[in-house]
């Protein structure tokens, strides 16, 4: 399982960031899925607790109204790019 509180933060940003399924992130990180299953929904409250606290968990309303918005275009709400 997992060794330190490091291994831990690990596996769960692999996982938010990746979104890997349970069965590949299992894998590699040598559990099963029905443990990593119980990791993500144990660690993934903790996680967002945690940028709450620190005033930076990500805002999702940007997100909502583009899909309430189906007059925008994804490119006006795109990154600008920096050749």
């Amino acid at each position: 399982m997992f060794q330190t509180s490091a291994d831990m933060l690990l596996f769960i940003l692999v996982y938010l960031k990746q979104y890997l399924t349970q069965t590949m992130l299992g894998r590699l990180f040598g559990i099963k899925q029905p443990q990593a299953n119980r990791w993500i929904h144990l660690l993934h409250p903790v996680v967002n607790c945690a940028l709450e606290r620190a005033e930076c968990r990500p805002d999702r309303t940007d997100v909502m109204q583009l899909s309430a918005n189906p007059d925008t275009t994804t490119a006006e709400h795109a990154a600008p790019f920096y050749p």
